[in-house]
């Protein structure tokens, strides 16, 4: 058994042509991607293993599809550097500027948990507030005491702001 994993490893050292340490690392940076940088990593992933098996027609299809998922990392990996970088030494550990950066670019906008809550309880505060004629401050402490949220009055009135401007943009698109 042991000799059946030393095999592999030793082979997919050979393919491969990446050190275990730097596999490692790479996987380690990809976790900590967003979904668009990995859907990236695997699309050249595929050219890669279409590559390999043309060339390699008799190989192990595993053995293929993790050779060509390392290569993809690195050519990708190699690519953001490239792009990122004045100097082009290779440094792993200015991958987590990078990444950082680079996801930056990628995220879409996300309600917070909270904001999303506020949601749900959109028709109780929308009634406190007209109908009850509370302050964004009694309000808060209405949802703190029956309901168990936390929330500050800002974000109380900034939510009455969004929704206002919800309402005025749709106002105008009828």
């Amino acid at each position: 058994m042991t000799d059946d994993v030393n095999g592999y490893k030793n082979t997919m050292d050979q393919c491969c042509g990446i050190a275990i340490s730097d596999r490692q690392k790479s996987l380690k940076w990809l976790s900590k991607q967003n979904d668009l940088i990995v859907y990236e990593v695997f699309r050249l992933q595929k050219k890669h293993f279409h590559r390999f098996k043309s060339g390699y027609p008799n190989e192990n299809p595993i053995l293929m599809a993790q050779v060509s998922f390392f290569q993809a990392l690195r050519e990708y990996i190699s690519d953001i550097e490239d792009l990122n970088r004045k100097s082009r030494s290779t440094n792993f550990g200015y991958l987590k500027k990078v990444s950082k950066n680079r996801a930056k670019q990628f995220r879409k906008p996300r309600l917070n948990s909270k904001h999303e809550k506020l949601l749900n309880l959109q028709n109780v505060v929308l009634n406190l507030r007209n109908s009850e004629g509370y302050s964004s401050r009694d309000v808060s402490a209405y949802l703190l005491k029956i309901h168990n949220f936390e929330i500050s009055h800002t974000e109380i009135l900034k939510f009455e702001k969004l929704l206002q401007k919800g309402k005025d943009h749709d106002d105008s698109n009828s």
